[in-house]
């Protein structure tokens, strides 16, 4: 028990019932003591739940490409519906592709050996546990090998895709997979001990797929390793791998949330579970707790104690203030975040079944995996501009690929490595009769790119001491309580407005939420014509009118991405710098970015007041004219005042220009806008679009940075800018085989000449 009074006392930030601590606290869990503790009804379960989807929901494109598949996939199985199916199906090319180059190199003398050792190299030791696999992998590197192939393989058949186009690819992985010797591994003890969790999914994936049936003598030998051992002989690694182990050991027979079993095929498991969870809540973490609630759920138990208590801890895990719950640590860093979420999310909504699935269109996908980086056939189809470089033609190459494929007429593609642009591309037509190429140096609209601008320019007043990020944006009294003197219209229609800060409005955490409202800054004909003016009403006009509805949630309570925000920021900047926007924008933020004049400018509403740099915008589609309302124009050029969204999305950009801001400052989440020292710690995209235009901005761990803009933007649920994002990062990671020479590259060699 003392290892498990530390553990509580560490974890002591996530609520037990005090009940329950004076039981633990009593030298044993009785059994007697936890049946008479009052457990959480759930009254707020699926409330917390809606939270936690909303949160990412609004800012999906902030996760990386493996945890929105994982959220998508989730998603679907407690709702039928698959609003990301884009993702799911660029994570399942991704396995395909993988899966046809592991068995395309089965032939080749060593494949397997090299491979494996890669794969045992890359495993991380940050943790005992992970120290533990790793060195018990020592021995055994190439089940690293086959389990990559069954983890493929399973992807293909949950999917629906093991029949059709990509059953010789299913097949040939079966084949191969058959041959390995997986009861020599799965059954082994010192494996289980240490790898509890996935070798309960590949018992069941190799049971699912038709390989070989361990599941039994899996059972049998997991007991033999943890069941028959007090857990207080249990080392703190080995007993996290029981715990594990044995909700994965149902999570995997459920086929991953897809269909519900029988509680009395897992009474072992569960009654283990019923048994300890005054213990495991007392040292465990909100993933692990997740998952106990969602095997008793799966297991038609909704209403179980466990579900109960695990209900209870989750919801006082859960932060208003982020929308999710944070890591065990205390961490709330969004990008690792996601897997923690999504398990919290299904064991905390009310789900009446699982659906299958989702089954996805193998036509879809053949679309996109058929899009291999290899010259096209007719590559003056569309012209290609700037400097080429010969190493990396894969970009070229693809990017064509790309835009013949999905129509678009214009594109820009600009590449950064070890702080050097490397390439800077252009390919299409300037002007819509295709008679004009576009030039390298174009400039193109940056749509929600521009908001990294906006942040960094508040964080250039806010270290002057200028502002500060918790002061009050409103001054709605005229008593000097806020930043922003403004009036509302016709009146201020949520006292909640008064404690909006700027951090909320720099986070997304200010209480609009356009997925629920709609976006109030593109409302302007229904400003005008409320206000009795004018269209386009302006920016100060819109302003008072955003200020005359009521907020979604109160400010600070979660994240939900706004234009409103950074419509409000650009007012304080113009304010507190003394200066217009972008006047301020190109002394604070472009020049110590060296970011030379000209390559980051406004843009403006009418194609007529286009820059000359700048291409036509391919909207596809008619709208009122915010100029000229009563008539309809082509969206782009009058669907909504460019000028006024200046701060949100109206700078026009070249990729060069872009690129070395993307060099110098965070792009996402709660960071945005702040100096970046060094690489960042993650990959990290921002997205941007509008009618006419889609936006990309790429930051890599490795420090490859690239920046994309189409003048075209994909039709709903379609997203361009995923699109290109998975096939130029499978450029960046495959397809490169050597990179052109930077000073900094040139730099390591000459320490390694010395």
């Amino acid at each position: 028990m003392e290892r498990i009074g530390k553990e509580m006392r560490r974890m002591r930030r996530f609520f037990v019932p005090a009940a329950l601590v004076s039981v633990l606290l009593s030298g044993c869990v009785k059994r007697e003591r936890v049946e008479v503790v009052t457990p959480y009804r759930g009254d707020q379960g699926d409330e917390i739940a809606r939270a936690i989807v909303r949160t990412y929901e609004s800012r999906f494109f902030d996760l990386d490409q493996d945890a929105q598949a994982h959220f998508a996939v989730r998603v679907h199985r407690a709702t039928g519906r698959t609003p990301y199916v884009d993702s799911v199906i660029m994570d399942v090319v991704k396995s395909i592709d993988d899966l046809e180059r592991l068995l395309g190199g089965l032939g080749e003398e060593g494949f397997i050996g090299r491979e494996s050792h890669e794969l045992h190299a890359s495993k991380r030791e940050v943790t005992a546990v992970l120290r533990a696999r790793k060195e018990m992998f020592e021995s055994r590197k190439e089940m690293l090998f086959h389990r990559r192939v069954l983890y493929a393989a399973q992807k293909l058949y949950n999917l629906g895709l093991h029949e059709g186009p990509f059953r010789p690819t299913y097949e040939e992985a079966l084949r191969h997979l058959t041959a390995v010797d997986w009861p020599a591994f799965v059954l082994n003890p010192e494996v289980i001990r240490s790898y509890a969790a996935q070798t309960s999914n590949i018992v069941f994936w190799l049971k699912r797929l038709g390989v070989v049936d361990l599941e039994e003598k899996y059972a049998q030998t997991f007991k033999e390793v943890f069941m028959s051992v007090d857990d207080n002989q249990l080392s703190h690694a080995d007993y996290q791998n029981k715990l594990y182990g044995l909700t994965h050991i149902i999570i995997a027979d459920s086929a991953y949330y897809q269909r519900t079993l029988s509680p009395l095929k897992y009474r072992w498991i569960l009654d283990y579970l019923d048994r300890h969870i005054l213990e495991i809540l007392s040292w465990s973490k909100p993933d692990i707790v997740a998952e106990i609630a969602v095997c008793f759920k799966v297991c038609g138990m909704t209403d179980h104690r466990v579900v109960n208590m695990a209900e209870e801890y989750l919801a006082r895990a859960f932060d208003p203030a982020l929308g999710f719950i944070p890591s065990a640590t205390g961490s709330a860093d969004f990008s690792s975040s996601e897997h923690r979420n999504v398990l919290a999310y299904l064991a905390l909504s009310d789900w009446e079944r699982l659906h299958e699935g989702p089954h996805l269109n193998a036509d879809d996908v053949m679309a996109f995996a058929s899009m291999k980086v290899r010259p096209i056939e007719e590559p003056d189809t569309l012209p290609w501009g700037g400097r080429s470089v010969a190493e990396l033609r894969p970009f070229d190459w693809a990017m064509t690929a790309y835009m013949q494929r999905n129509r678009i007429s214009a594109g820009l593609l600009g590449v950064m490595k070890d702080g050097e642009v490397i390439l800077e591309r252009s390919y299409g037509w300037s002007d819509p009769a295709g008679l004009k190429p576009l030039a390298p140096d174009a400039l193109m609209r940056a749509a929600s790119l521009t908001k990294p601008f906006t942040a960094g320019a508040v964080r250039r007043l806010i270290a002057s001491g200028a502002i500060s990020s918790s002061d009050r944006v409103f001054d709605l009294d005229g008593d000097g309580s806020g930043l922003l003197r403004l009036k509302p219209f016709p009146r201020l229609a949520d006292e909640r407005l008064r404690q909006v800060t700027v951090a909320h409005l720099l986070e997304h955490k200010a209480g609009w939420n356009r997925h629920s409202a709609g976006d109030l800054t593109f409302a302007e004909l229904e400003v005008a014509k409320s206000m009795g003016i004018s269209s386009p009403p302006g920016r100060d006009d819109v302003a008072r009118w955003i200020l005359g509805h009521r907020l979604r949630f109160t400010p600070g309570e979660k994240v939900a991405y706004s234009n409103e925000g950074y419509l409000f920021l650009g007012m304080i900047v113009e304010k507190y710098s003394r200066m217009k926007y972008f006047d301020y924008v190109a002394s604070a933020v472009l020049e110590p970015a060296g970011i030379e004049a000209g390559e980051v400018r406004p843009g403006r509403t009418r194609r007529s007041d286009g820059h000359p740099r700048e291409p036509w915008y391919d909207s596809r589609r008619m709208c009122e004219s915010v100029l000229q309302p009563g008539t309809e124009v082509e969206c782009a050029y009058g669907g909504w005042d460019l000028e006024t969204h200046l701060p949100s999305g109206g700078l026009i950009v070249s990729t060069r220009g872009l690129l070395k801001f993307v060099a110098s400052r965070h792009i996402v989440g709660s960071s945005m806008g702040l100096a970046l020292e060094g690489h960042p710690p993650g990959n990290w995209s921002l997205t941007g679009g509008f009618a006419g235009t889609s936006a990309l901005a790429r930051q890599r761990r490795d420090g490859i940075h690239y920046v994309v803009i189409f003048n075209r933007h994909a039709p709903p649920p379609a997203d361009y800018a995923l699109g290109i994002r998975e096939l130029l990062d499978r450029v960046i990671e495959r397809e490169i085989e050597v990179w052109p020479a930077t000073k900094a590259s040139d730099r390591g060699k000459s320490a390694l000449l010395r």
